[in-house]
């Protein structure tokens, strides 16, 4: 015997303005959601291994800048090895936390600076040397010094960037 369950009606008239109330209602809780997970996703610090880079011994260029907003910090800038096109772009601003001696991968976005290029009038292609980390303040700790990671043609280099958290 079959239960009692939900019948769906395709002969009957549904009423246009309560059908349209419901689809709009899933429609904007799929939305809500897709952007609550993204958030989350964005705002991943999770910890990395950098037992393979070489510390930068001047071979990396690069230039950093620190903003601070109401309750994030932004840090923007760029980075590549002089004499090398970048074939992909895999830069990452890192955290290192001093108290328990780890590295940490702040959310990074790649960004496509041609000035950078065009400026260096080397022949070499720098357009994707670009990158942009925002981070809520909170999930910063206090004296945090700021690195990047520049992995490019098999080179994988540590920088340190001089820039330390002091958000107070």
């Amino acid at each position: 015997m079959r239960g009692k369950g939900w019948k769906l009606d395709l002969e009957a008239n549904y009423e246009k303005k309560t059908a349209i109330c419901w689809l709009g209602g899933i429609f904007s809780a799929c939305v809500l959601m897709f952007l609550l997970i993204l958030f989350w996703w964005n705002q991943r610090i999770v910890p990395v291994d950098v037992g393979g880079c070489e510390t930068d011994a001047g071979q990396l260029n690069f230039q950093i800048k620190k903003t601070y907003g109401t309750n994030f910090i932004k840090l923007e800038g760029y980075a590549y090895v002089p004499g090398r096109s970048i074939d992909y772009a895999d830069i990452t601003v890192l955290a290192y936390h001093p108290d328990e001696d780890r590295y940490y991968r702040l959310p990074t976005e790649i960004v496509k600076k041609t000035k950078i290029t065009k400026e260096a009038k080397d022949g070499h292609n720098y357009d994707y040397c670009g990158f942009s980390s925002v981070v809520l303040a909170d999930k910063i700790w206090d004296d945090t010094k700021f690195y990047i990671r520049c992995q490019n043609n098999g080179v994988d280099i540590l920088a340190d960037t001089g820039e330390v958290f002091d958000y107070k």
